[in-house]
């Protein structure tokens, strides 16, 4: 069955509905009209046999004066016949007009008129005229029935077209409160699961009721399973009395901590522990001293969160560690953590029962796991018979005695000479799918300066402490958009939370999109995860800002936040990458590959690419195609399937980049 529009419905509505009427309006006035006419003609029939009767009153017979006054009567109006009788009936005169058959109306049988012909004595006493008859031409008559027939026409054509019209624009104002319901269903269809205002027409209130009660549904549904994921990721992945990481993952973020660690910066890790934690038990009781283990995890999770990036794990039953990635005073970062242990013991009344050694380190770029844990594990052990235990400070490297006002001072003179002199520049790895096709060129920040090279790691700190953050921003957007120009690849880059806390810098950004119209759509811009779930409002404002350019937006760094995923569909998200502490081994970690899978699962749910970081191995990078990421970076990526070029050489062989190559070995995963 053939679809109509709501357009075609109306017209057809209209025709059908003024079709009846306008045949019977056109009925009723011909009919009514042709009644006047007939009794009307009938009469100035009469009334002219009359007045010919007695004009011809004066005249004895036939001759040229008769003559003259039939058809001088008969000239004065339509006449289709005018005869003279004598008292026997026999014709004396006639003149009579022909039958006009093209005549309107004049084939048409409802159209035939019962006029009644005028007719009259002649009075004369010697005349031997007795009686004129008078008839009308008819034709005329069924011609002014016609033009009423086709005036009535006209006018209800035009009532139609005008009906027709009024009801198309009707139906337009009706259908532009129709235009957010098909928006909203667009929006759910593109998997953003927003609830919105009704509409001001009550017939479509419930269509709209509807719509967001199957976005609201969808989105709790999406919540809990983010809920479910983190809950999963806290069992396998955290201690269950105290909440903190367990040792593996802990461990993990140490290992990632320690290669994004700049060689100028310094951060902290303590190690704190219970001493005689069995015999403790056992004069204690199991279930006092977990409740101290839980007070004491509640404290530390508390610490790590006010102070943001900080990290605590339980390493075994005793030992606890705690992990500032950056910091000026390791003295006071080491004391504050160990006074807050401390402070629960105390609160728990068990001041005089435990002793709880700590020892604390900083920590540099060229330190290993190994190297930490054997040096604070050491100095634990020299300190376990003290009375009065307390956080001991150790150092690994004399690096970390430099000044930090030194280190600023430097810092502050290669910055400013970097944004003097231009010397940033971006760095190349790409990002591939799991055929290994190009995704998007990843391209951190870094600076050339007197032939040395400083990563993104090294300065980054130091941009924030000096801030700097949108200065550099500015300069990193402005070198992708060169860097798309050069490559004609799509380049991702990454801002800073100074790009989101500053609505001058959306502005900004919005403007030179507006004139790079055509590169904007290999522009890809993400942030830390960290960064986004805290400004998730100034992230949303951004992503409005940027929606008519189709540049893409992504989270990096992504996995810690499981319970905060499902609000990522109205944030306009485009892509995640997981982190790398995720990634790392996860060919051999069954709990890591069901969170990935898991992740996988809800972000697809919403329409988000998720892409992996630090994918080291060919044995990885098969674990995360049958997890269904949907791209990969890393050492595996770079250089086995799409080696980076150097510096020097770094626009070279962007402009005559071939294309990526995936390794047998990578496709039988």
């Amino acid at each position: 069955m053939m679809a109509l529009s709501l357009k075609q419905r109306v017209w057809l509505t209209v025709i059908a509905a003024m079709t009846p009427v306008m045949i019977g309006v056109a009925a009723l006035s011909t009919w009514h009209s042709k009644t006047h006419l007939e009794t009307q003609i009938s009469i100035q029939n009469a009334d002219a046999a009359e007045a010919l009767a007695s004009a011809l009153s004066s005249i004895t017979g036939a001759g040229a004066e008769l003559e003259q006054k039939v058809n001088k009567q008969f000239d004065l109006s339509h006449y289709q016949l005018i005869r003279i009788e004598d008292g026997a009936g026999n014709v004396i005169y006639q003149r009579q007009r022909p039958m006009a058959s093209n005549a309107p109306g004049a084939q048409t049988d409802w159209l035939s008129l019962n006029i009644a012909p005028g007719q009259a004595l002649i009075l004369g006493e010697w005349s031997s005229l007795k009686r004129v008859v008078v008839e009308s031409d008819p034709s005329f008559v069924r011609s002014l029935l016609w033009a009423n027939i086709v005036r009535i026409f006209i006018f209800c054509s035009g009532s139609v077209i005008i009906l027709g019209l009024g009801g198309i624009a009707l139906l337009k104002i009706q259908t532009r409160a129709l235009r957010p319901l098909v928006e909203h269903a667009e929006a759910i269809a593109n998997r953003q699961f927003d609830t919105r205002a009704l509409p001001p027409v009550a017939e479509y209130r419930p269509l709209a009721e509807a719509l967001n009660l199957l976005a609201d549904k969808v989105r709790l549904i999406l919540q809990q399973d983010a809920r479910k994921l983190e809950k999963w990721s806290l069992e396998s992945q955290t201690d269950k009395i105290t909440g903190l990481m367990n040792r593996e993952p802990f461990l993990g973020t140490l290992k990632e901590q320690l290669k994004r660690q700049g060689p100028e910066q310094t951060g902290v890790l303590a190690l704190v522990r219970i001493m005689d934690l069995a015999s403790l038990n056992r004069s204690q009781g199991r279930v006092v001293m977990d409740n101290l283990i839980r007070e004491m995890g509640l404290a530390l999770r508390r610490l790590t969160l006010r102070m943001g990036r900080w990290s605590a794990g339980r390493l075994n039953g005793s030992d606890f560690a705690i992990l500032c990635p950056s910091t000026d005073d390791v003295d006071f970062t080491a004391q504050q953590i160990h006074e807050t242990m401390l402070a629960v013991v105390a609160q728990q009344g068990l001041e005089e029962i435990i002793r709880m050694p700590g020892s604390a380190c900083g920590v540099s770029k060229n330190e290993t796991i190994g190297t930490l844990l054997t040096c604070l594990d050491a100095n634990l052990a020299e300190h376990e018979a003290d009375q009065s235990p307390k956080m001991v400070l150790t150092d690994t490297s004399e690096e970390q005695v430099q000044s930090a006002s030194e280190t600023l001072a430097r810092w502050h003179s290669i910055l400013d000479r970097a944004f003097a002199e231009k010397l940033f520049y971006l760095g190349d790895f790409p990002v591939v799918d799991a055929d290994g096709d190009f995704v998007h060129i990843e391209a951190p920040v870094r600076i050339g300066i007197d032939e040395q090279e400083f990563t993104a790691a090294d300065f980054l700190p130091l941009i924030s402490r000096l801030n700097l953050s949108q200065n550099l921003d500015k300069v990193v957007v402005e070198l992708a958009i060169e860097k798309i120009k050069v490559t004609a690849r799509d380049v991702c880059i990454n801002l800073s939370f100074s790009a989101l806390t500053d609505s001058s810098f959306a502005d900004w950004l919005v403007n030179l999109l507006a004139e790079e119209d055509v590169l904007a759509t290999k522009l890809w811009l993400e942030f830390q995860e960290s960064v986004v779930f805290r400004n998730l409002e100034a992230f949303k404002e951004l992503s409005k800002a940027l929606s008519g350019s189709n540049v893409k937006l992504g989270i990096e760094h992504a996995g810690y936040q499981m319970a905060k995923i499902g609000t990522l569909n109205r944030l306009g998200v485009d892509y995640l990458k997981i982190d790398s502490a995720f990634v790392r081994g996860i060919n051999e970690n069954p709990a890591n590959q069901k969170l990935v899978t898991n992740l996988v699962d809800l972000l697809d749910a919403l329409n988000i690419r998720v892409f992996s970081e630090g994918v080291n191995s060919i044995d990885e990078w098969k674990t995360l195609v049958r997890a269904g990421v949907n791209g990969f970076t890393g050492p595996a990526v770079t250089n086995i399937i799409a080696p980076t070029p150097s510096k020097d050489g770094e626009a070279a062989a962007n402009e005559a980049a071939a294309p990526v190559i995936l390794p047998p070995e990578f496709k039988n995963g």
